[in-house]
């Protein structure tokens, strides 16, 4: 098997030529994998087993043993990245080239495997209205004027044109000609541009395309990151511990706001616990955030520790895990249960959203999150480390000294922080 051996950079490769007479299916010279290693025993070793089932192959072609709709992804798994996207693509298609829906379907069967299933369904939306303004086109034939007139459209599109009834059942291109609605916010634009962008990146990875056309097409952003939601004042959290409810059938509606207030957890975060999840570590009292079962993360930095805080103790908490536990509960929140997504947190945001207005604010940036920004910036002008604050927030800690050699923060020392959260 030798002679199906050959060196790269100190790394074995098998390789192997088409035959003539398999030419006509195989849209490449030659068959060439990574045996991915620098050993010799090791790679005549590996290039065995590969060379016999590319041998089975050859005689399964042949012979005809292959149905003809599964002969391009079978070859494709035998040849390099950029050549398995040209096979797909030349399944029902004369001219071999790749239409802008073909692209998406392939970049999404790559992609979405990383995907939560809300980013799928939002991502698959996003790309039938970005296919409806470019058109359905090869993509080799785009150009760069293409990319700013779907950026002009997607300036021209009403806000919330996906929700609003009116709008139901329209094209986009309809929608276009009729709308005198708000437009889109820069925001949102640049969502359908930054989505645009790495679609076509990908394509330039993979040798579809040469230049991507969408690069640099974001608008600027009138509004700062930090000012996309606004904190709670003191005079909110006041009007918010006065006007929960106290309704035995429903204690998620005041044990949630008042946790987000005192830990800054995030909405699904608290929506998802599970009694076994308030547990003692080293003499503190925790909320043990984690991916277990059900449970969701935004990041693998969410996965955490966050104390509870003093004042949820003196306000009941306690009793009302011990309530949980007397009747072998598993969740902590009876009434709350994971949407189709995955999401915890849609039913009691939603009733959330509407005390809010009623009874807080009328302040369109100040939702829910925004118990998070207050926290943080509670804490900051404590002068608590912004380490200390991104461990209890869930945020990746960017510090190559403390953040990748650095163990977590104990418990006590994230209470100590939590302690200043004095409202």
């Amino acid at each position: 098997m030798s002679f199906y051996l050959t060196k790269r950079n100190q790394t074995y490769y098998y390789r192997i030529k088409i035959p003539t007479d398999l030419s006509h299916l195989i849209p490449s010279r030659e068959i060439k994998q990574s045996l991915k290693t620098r050993n010799l025993d090791a790679a005549k070793l590996a290039v065995a087993g590969i060379n016999l089932k590319v041998q089975s192959l050859f005689s399964l072609l042949r012979v005809g043993a292959i149905d003809q709709e599964e002969i391009p992804r079978l070859i494709a798994s035998y040849l390099p990245r950029k050549r398995l996207f040209k096979v797909i693509a030349t399944e029902g298609s004369d001219s071999g080239n790749l239409k802008l829906s073909e692209v998406i379907q392939l970049f999404v069967t790559d992609k979405s495997p990383r995907w939560t299933v809300k980013t799928k369904l939002e991502f698959s939306c996003m790309f039938d209205v970005l296919v409806e303004l470019i058109g359905d086109r090869d993509i080799c034939v785009l150009t760069r004027a293409d990319g700013l007139a779907c950026r002009d459209k997607l300036m021209s599109l009403p806000a919330n044109f996906r929700k609003k009834r009116q709008y139901r059942g329209m094209s986009v291109a309809q929608i276009l000609r009729v709308s005198a609605d708000e437009k889109l916010t820069p925001k949102t634009v640049n969502k359908y541009l930054v989505l645009l962008s790495s679609l076509f990146k990908w394509c330039v990875k993979n040798g579809m395309m040469e230049n991507n056309i969408a690069e640099g097409l974001s608008l600027p952003e009138e509004t700062s990151a930090h000012e996309e939601r606004k904190p709670y004042d003191l005079c909110d959290l006041k009007r918010i511990m006065l006007n929960l409810p106290h309704k035995p059938d429903e204690p998620e509606k005041f044990w949630i706001p008042v946790i987000a207030m005192h830990s800054g957890m995030r909405l699904d975060e608290v929506c998802q616990l599970h009694v076994d999840d308030v547990r003692e570590v080293d003499g503190v009292l925790c909320f043990d955030i984690n991916d277990a079962g059900e449970r969701k993360v935004k990041t693998q930095g969410s996965k955490r520790l966050v104390p509870v805080h003093p004042v949820l103790l003196r306000l009941g908490f306690e009793n009302y895990l011990k309530g949980r536990l007397a009747v072998c509960a598993v969740k902590l929140w009876e009434n709350l249960e994971p949407n189709k997504y995955g999401y915890w947190g849609k039913k009691i945001g939603n009733w959330y959203g509407r005390f809010n207005r009623k009874h807080i604010t009328q302040d369109p940036k100040k939702v829910f999150h925004s118990f998070r920004h207050t926290v943080a910036d509670t804490l900051k002008q404590k002068g608590v480390p912004e380490g200390v604050i991104a461990e209890i927030l869930g945020h990746a800690n960017q510090s190559i000294t403390t953040g990748r050699y650095g163990k977590r923060y104990r418990p006590a020392i994230l209470l100590e922080s939590l302690e200043k959260l004095d409202f």
